[in-house]
């Protein structure tokens, strides 16, 4: 378990004292496997109980070998593969049926050189009842992630490890997706991949050996790790009421039916981006950097703090 201490400045005077509202997130994790435990030749459902396959059958054709070929973290990963488009192999990793709280799954992915791959997230344990998002590689470096009813695509480099970190605010509704290192997509996490609505719920992951067009099927995935923050001091509870949009953001965020004396933009890492104030029912976020960021509203004295996402 990490924690992280962070220290929002509270840049008002109540009373003419000033003083600090001290924060703090702690990280506990859930579930991390990065395969190098098991033997590499063998199934991995077939030596891990945290894994399993889309039939509930390990050790058959729908399990994924642990290999030594490849490895972010020495000397294994998990290898999904197959001599066509699609194959067999259809390895799940049960996430817990979690409907609140805020999450976020990371693993580092390496789609080899000329193959392609494609994974998808589950609102549920049970595989085959609600997609969440799903994301398809090919072999010419490019990656398209389909979710909510809209699609956001790039590249990427073959024959090298990327990281992919999908995170998922089951309080606000809201799911980022994170991939070597830029920001893809954000979206209303509950939506299913065509966008109808469906389950606020983080079921598992699917790792399918199928890959987009005629390339051949050929990815690892090493590092898994799923977490969960707990906050303290910071989502604070306000009879006020105050909520803001558009959440994500890429620039202007509003308040909804309020004006504030004073709001202040604090980044993950404690920094604070913005200051204001005055008669405020907007602030600008365009300059600012990207990621997670909370912001603190005064109105008459009372704090209200709502945590975004800026795009």
């Amino acid at each position: 378990m990490k924690t992280i201490s962070i220290l929002f400045l509270n840049l008002f005077f109540l009373l003419a004292i000033s003083f600090r509202l001290d924060a703090q997130i702690t990280e506990v994790t859930i579930l991390e496997d990065n395969f190098d435990s098991y033997t590499a030749g063998n199934y991995l459902a077939q030596q891990s109980s945290l894994w399993t396959t889309w039939s509930d059958a390990p050790g058959t054709a729908e399990d994924a070998y642990v290999s030594d070929d490849q490895a972010y973290s020495t000397p294994n990963s998990v290898i999904i593969d197959a001599p066509t488009n699609m194959g067999t192999q259809d390895l799940v990793l049960p996430l817990g049926n979690l409907t609140s709280g805020h999450y976020k799954l990371s693993f580092q992915v390496f789609v080899a050189t000329g193959k392609g791959g494609y994974f998808n997230m589950q609102h549920d344990e049970t595989p085959g009842i609600e997609w969440s998002w799903e994301m398809y590689f090919s072999s010419a470096g490019t990656y398209k992630l389909y979710a909510a009813g809209d699609s956001a695509d790039g590249t990427f480099t073959n024959g090298q490890w990327n990281l992919l970190e999908i995170d998922m605010d089951l309080n606000q509704d809201l799911a980022t997706m994170i991939f070597a290192g830029d920001t893809v997509f954000a979206w209303q996490f509950s939506l299913k991949t065509d966008g109808t609505a469906g389950m606020k719920k983080i079921g598992g992951m699917d790792y399918f050996s199928y890959a987009p067009g005629t390339d051949l099927v050929e990815y690892y995935i090493d590092d898994v790790l799923f977490v969960r923050y707990d906050y303290t001091g910071i989502e604070q509870q306000s009879p006020l009421n105050i909520s803001v949009y558009p959440n994500p953001t890429k620039g202007m965020l509003y308040l909804d039916g309020v004006t504030a004396d004073e709001v202040i933009v604090i980044d993950f890492a404690g920094n604070e981006l913005l200051y204001a104030k005055g008669d405020i029912t907007s602030v600008d976020l365009s300059n600012t950097s990207k990621g997670v960021c909370f912001v603190k509203i005064v109105v008459d004295g009372i704090v209200t703090v709502k945590r975004i996402m800026l795009l």
